[in-house]
C-alpha cells in the first residue's frame, strides 16, 4: 500500500493532547485524592491535558522527574504522565519553530509509549496515538497502518477512543486495505449511531471519495438518528441526500 498524505495526522496531533487527557482521566479517577495530591506528575499531567498554558521554562524542573520514569525499565502507571509531558513539549517546540527539539521530544514520547504498550499491550488508545506520533515525525502515515490496525485489533468498539480515533481514521479510509477499513466503517457507523453530530462534522470535513464510503453506512442507523445527522450537514452547509431520509425531514435542502 502506498505512503499517505501526512495532513490528517498532522490535524490529528492538533488534539492529541485533549485524547490523552481521556486515558489520563480514566487513570486519575481510580486513584484516591490524596495519592494524586502526592504524585506531583499525575497533577501536572492533568493540568497539561486540561488546557493549562505553561511556560517553557515553567516545565523544566519536571524533566529530571520525567527522565527518572523514562529510565525506569519496571512498569509502572507514570509512563501516561511521562508521554503526556512530552507530547506538551513536542508541541511547544514546534509551535515556537524549535524543530530539533520538536523531534527530540516527539521520539522521546514514542519510546514513553511504546514502553506503555510494552507493559498494556490491549491499550487500544495508545496503539493510535502512537501511530498518530510515528506518522507525524516520519511524515508518512502509509507504513505505520499496522499500528492503526492494532488500535482497532485490541480496541474495537469503544466509545471514548472512537471519538478521537475516528475522525482521523475516515480520512485514511479509501487507502486502507480491507480488513482495516473494515474497521474503520464499524466504528463510523456506531458513531453515526451514538453520537450523530460527531458522525456529521467528520462527514463534511472527508472528501467526497471517502463520503462514496460512508453514505451505506446509514443504513445501519435508525432513521431518526439519520434525520439529525442529516439536518446538520445541512445546516453546515453540506448538500447531500442521506439514504432512507425524506426530502421533508431536512428543510434547510433547497
Amino acid at each position: 500500500m502506498s505512503d499517505i498524505a501526512p495532513r490528517p495526522v498532522r490535524l490529528g496531533l492538533r488534539a492529541l493532547l485533549a485524547a490523552c487527557a481521556l486515558s489520563a482521566a480514566t487513570y486519575a479517577l481510580a486513584r484516591i485524592p490524596a495519592e494524586m495530591e502526592s504524585d506531583p506528575l499525575v497533577t501536572l499531567s492533568a493540568r497539561l491535558t486540561g488546557g493549562l498554558d505553561f511556560d517553557v521554562k515553567a516545565l523544566n524542573p519536571f524533566e529530571p522527574a520525567i527522565r527518572k520514569v523514562e529510565d525506569d525499565p519496571a512498569c509502572g502507571p507514570l509512563r501516561n504522565p511521562a508521554s503526556v509531558f512530552r507530547i506538551y513539549r513536542m508541541q511547544q517546540a514546534a509551535g515556537s519553530g524549535d524543530g530539533a527539539a520538536a523531534f527530540e521530544n516527539g521520539e522521546q514520547a514514542v519510546k514513553d509509549l511504546r514502553a506503555k504498550l510494552a507493559c498494556a499491550p490491549a491499550d487500544g488508545h495508545s496503539w493510535f496515538n502512537l501511530f498518530l506520533l510515528e506518522s507525524a515525525l516520519s511524515g508518512r502515515a502509509g507504513r505505520n497502518m499496522p499500528l492503526l490496525r492494532m488500535s482497532y485489533a485490541v480496541s474495537p468498539n469503544e466509545g471514548w477512543i472512537s471519538q478521537s480515533r475516528a475522525p482521523i481514521a475516515v480520512a485514511f479510509l479509501r487507502n486502507a486495505d480491507p480488513d482495516l477499513r473494515a474497521r474503520v466503517e464499524d466504528e463510523y457507523a456506531h458513531v453515526a449511531r451514538d453520537a450523530p453530530e460527531t458522525a456529521a462534522g467528520i462527514f463534511a470535513k472527508t472528501t467526497e471519495a471517502n463520503r462514496a464510503l460512508l453514505l451505506p453506512l446509514f443504513e445501519r442507523v435508525p432513521v431518526e438518528t439519520r434525520k439529525v445527522i442529516a439536518d446538520k450537514l445541512a445546516e453546515g452547509g453540506t448538500d447531500i441526500r442521506i439514504p432512507g431520509v425524506p426530502e421533508p425531514a431536512n428543510p434547510f435542502r433547497r
